[in-house]
This record gives structure tokens, C-alpha cells and sequence, in this order.
């Protein structure tokens, strides 16, 4: 590109990403981003077509120019290198740019900048569809076409899920999270799970799905499971467990973690003779002990940075060392030797607090702190160094600290979903997708309803699939993704 052209570019470009990064106050102003956005390709699209001229010899190259000047600019890109002329990242800029631009609403402040910034970085662009499509044949064809799509909006498979799974290829879904209808609370479109006389069958069913979708995970893959608890003749059945124990006893799926959903709210509930139920249960399950795709550092909560407070060093919770110092020379646990090396590891700690090394820290000295573990040695390591060194530190990871198993989570339908009656809030799905789903990666949902988990996947640039027995909740998907 010229130096002319490149400034035009330049120029029209970040007009369309301040107009974006500010909100577009009225429809007028998104208008004329849009605008800057056509102005900026047309000076990609020009260069290419001087470029052309100036090394065309026939008329055929004369009419490979002619065209580049009526496509859009999705196309633009991929004529213009089959004609062997590299555009460079402009394209990508752009396209990534109109998608943003087109995915906000008027009035709302945008969210998507980032994904016009990580172009620059080289970061894999994910193309947006207008619009999922919906397939009720010839499953395994779709989905292999889909693989091969560099898009994130969501394949949608209509049918019995049993039968959709056995379709699919073995070791080709990266992730898989699904909150199933639960066992006698609610008949759904089509019916379905859920509506087994006894919750026996309830769970062998889900089991055979279950089954299925381990055959479909790769090893590296991990599955969640949201799952809520019913009543029969006045006792809690313990469903989530029995499934649990289900796949684990007799699937061979390994229970890493068992996290408590607190809805912070309940439900109606008139019962008198018992507490009322806020929580459900989210179970995350593997297929191999070690070598899963974990990104812990993905759903770390960021740390407070160290500071400098009256020359001395205060970490992100406001732990000085000064109080253990005081507590060092005070000690009479710590003989003189013990002392000194409690000084000099002391020390350290805060130099590695201020480096960043490590975010925070406690410190537990002998017969100062009250320990939160057993007194044995055989038991505890934590003791034994107690009765080595006199002290020990519990440190804090430089990039912040993992969620816990207990997840506050309000469970509010806020997209308004009048057809679909779960409260499946998109919140819950984050944590999962963004530590166990790749980059790149595809997301499954075998009872996707309504199409939460394929927004919340979408929402965080992965691929997904929905499979669900209802063509209408795939349609209300269609609708969530489209908007």
C-alpha cells in the first residue's frame, strides 16, 4: 500500500475504532463507523487494484481487478490471495472491526475491541456467521464440514442426543458442559429425559448418554455436569450423586471437582417441615487422571500489586512483615539460630513480594499462629517443618488466586427466554469453558435448550456444538446468537 493510501487507511480505520470504543450514542454514529470501515477498505482495495494493472499483461488479470471492485469485504480477502496479492493485516483489521461493529447495540458501550487489537498480535481471527444453522440429518457430515470452518457460531443438531452423539467422530470435542432436565420437574417440547417414571431409569438414561460423550471427548477433555436435586415422597433422592457414582464406578470418569452452585436465592417454597433449597450441584469430570487441558492462570482472580508504605514493603492484602518481625523477636519458641533464619527468610519473602514473584503471603511461626493442621508429622508436612525451621509461609500465586468451589451465582434468566423454563445463567458457564476449552477448541452441549452454554462459548471465541431433541429451542438459539 502506498504511503497515501496507508494514511487514508489509517485515518478512517481509527475513526471507526474510537466511534466503537466509545459507545455508539445514536444510530448515526454507527452509521458513520461503518462508514469509515467501507472508506478504510477502499483503500486496501485500490492499492490491490493499481497493483494489478501495473503487472497486468492480459485481460484476464484486467478482470480479476474489475471484480475486486465490486466484492464485500469477507470476500475481499481471500480473492485478492488467490490472485497471489497478500493484503496483509489491514484485511484482518477490518474484518474483525465490521463484526464488532455489527455485534453492538446502539447506546452499548462495546466489548469486543480486543478482538480488533489481538489482530495485530497475530492471534487467530474467528469469523462470525450471520447466523447459526440448524441440522436434523446427516450429523456426521455437518460436523465435519463445521471443523473445518473457521467460524465461532454454533452448530446446531436436532435430534434424540443418544442417537446425534453416535454419530460423531471419537476424540473430536475439546469440552462439554450441560445442565439436563431434571428428573420430574418440568416436561419440555418433544419430551424427553426427565419424564422416566423412576428416577432410576432417570439415571440410567442419562448414564447411556454420558457414555456416549466420553467415546466423543478427547482424552485431553473435560466434562461438566450441572444437575439439580428432587424430592420423592418426602425424601431428597440424591440424584447428582447417583449419576456421579454412576460414571465413576462404572464409567471409568474421574471427579475432580464436586463445585456447589449457591443461587442466593430460592425458589416458592411452602414446605414447613424442612430448610429451603439455593443450591445445586456442578460436577467436573475427566477421562485421565493427569495430562487434561487445565488453564488455571485463565480464571485466576487478578491480585493487588505490592506497594512501598513508610519504606517498608506492604503487599496486596496489606501484610508489611513488620508484625512478623515483632513476632520473630518476641518468640520464645525460636531459639537464636531459628530466629536468624526466620529473619532471612523473612526477607526474602517481601523481595520476592516486591518483584512480583509471588502476589501475597502469611506467615506461620511456632507457638505464635494457631496452625489450621494436624499436629502429626506422619500426617502433615506443614508440621514438620514447624518442628524443623520454626516457621513456614503459605504463599500466594503471582497471577492471582484460583475460584473456589462455592460459586455465587444469581440464577436469572436474562435473555427472557418465554419458551424455555430453566434457569441456566450464562455466569455458570464461564469458569468452566475458559479453563478446560482451549483456544480454537469446540464446546459441546448434548441438552442444549435455549443455547446458553453455545453463547457463553461464542461469547469467549470458542467453537460449539448444540444438540437438542426441540427444533424450536434450537431456533430460540439461532435468535440469542443472531443478536
Amino acid at each position: 500500500m502506498n504511503a497515501t493510501n496507508l494514511n487514508r487507511y489509517n485515518k478512517f480505520f481509527n475513526a471507526a475504532v474510537a466511534a466503537l470504543d466509545g459507545g455508539f450514542a445514536t444510530a448515526a454514529a454507527k452509521k458513520e463507523a461503518n462508514s469509515n470501515v467501507s472508506r478504510a477498505y477502499e483503500c486496501v482495495r485500490d492499492s490491490v487494484f493499481s497493483a494489478l494493472l501495473d503487472a497486468g499483461k492480459n485481460d484476464n488479470a484486467l478482470n480479476l481487478a474489475f471484480e475486486l471492485r465490486h466484492v464485500k469485504i469477507a470476500a475481499f480477502l481471500e480473492i485478492a490471495r488467490g490472485v497471489g496479492y497478500e493484503c496483509g493485516a489491514e484485511m484482518e483489521k477490518l474484518i474483525a472491526l465490521r463484526e464488532a461493529i455489527a455485534a453492538e447495540e446502539v447506546v452499548k458501550k462495546v466489548k469486543v475491541v480486543k478482538t480488533v487489537a489481538d489482530v495485530s498480535k497475530g492471534e487467530r481471527l474467528q469469523y462470525r456467521e450471520k447466523k447459526p444453522s440448524i441440522v436434523s440429518s446427516e450429523y456426521a457430515g455437518a460436523f465435519s464440514s463445521y471443523r473445518q470452518r473457521a467460524t465461532t457460531a454454533p452448530l446446531l443438531l436436532v435430534g434424540d442426543a443418544l442417537q446425534v452423539l453416535r454419530a460423531m467422530p471419537s476424540e473430536s470435542i475439546d469440552c462439554a458442559m450441560t445442565s439436563p432436565p431434571y428428573w420430574g420437574k418440568r416436561e419440555y417440547e418433544n419430551g424427553g429425559i426427565g419424564l422416566e417414571d423412576d428416577y432410576r431409569d432417570f439415571v440410567k438414561d442419562l448414564a447411556a448418554i454420558f457414555f456416549e460423550l466420553k467415546r466423543v471427548l478427547k482424552s485431553t477433555g473435560s466434562f461438566w455436569l450441572n444437575l439439580g436435586d428432587t424430592y420423592n415422597d418426602k425424601g431428597l433422592v440424591g440424584i447428582p450423586w447417583r449419576v456421579a457414582f454412576e460414571l465413576t464406578d462404572n464409567q471409568g470418569w474421574i471427579l475432580r471437582n464436586s463445585v456447589v452452585w449457591n443461587k442466593l436465592k430460592g425458589g416458592m417454597d411452602n414446605s414447613k417441615d424442612r430448610l429451603g433449597n439455593v443450591h445445586e450441584s456442578v460436577f467436573h469430570f475427566v477421562k485421565q487422571s493427569k495430562g487434561y487441558y487445565y488453564d488455571a492462570d485463565a480464571i485466576r482472580s487478578k491480585p493487588r500489586g505490592a506497594k512501598v508504605v513508610n519504606g517498608a514493603i506492604v503487599s496486596g492484602t496489606g501484610v508489611s512483615g513488620v508484625r512478623y518481625k515483632r513476632q520473630i523477636e518476641l518468640s520464645t519458641a525460636l531459639d537464636d539460630a531459628e530466629k536468624k533464619s526466620a529473619f532471612s527468610a523473612l526477607e526474602k519473602m517481601l523481595a520476592d513480594i516486591s518483584a512480583g514473584v509471588v502476589s501475597d503471603f502469611r506467615m506461620v511461626i511456632r507457638g505464635q499462629q494457631r496452625t489450621t493442621h494436624s499436629d502429626s508429622e506422619r500426617i502433615s508436612g506443614r508440621a514438620k517443618e514447624l518442628r524443623d525451621k520454626g516457621f513456614y509461609f503459605l504463599k500466594y500465586h503471582p497471577k492471582g488466586s484460583k475460584p473456589f468451589d462455592v460459586w455465587d451465582i444469581i440464577p436469572e434468566d436474562t435473555q427472557r427466554r418465554e419458551a424455555h423454563f430453566a434457569p441456566y445463567p450464562i455466569d455458570l458457564c464461564r469458569i468452566p469453558l475458559l479453563a478446560t476449552c482451549p483456544e480454537g477448541g469446540i464446546a459441546l452441549d448434548p441438552f442444549c435448550g435455549t443455547g446458553t452454554t453455545l453463547v457463553a462459548a461464542r461469547n469467549l471465541g470458542r467453537k460449539s456444538v448444540g444438540i437438542d431433541i426441540s427444533r424450536r429451542y434450537l431456533e430460540l438459539t439461532q435468535e440469542r446468537c443472531d443478536s
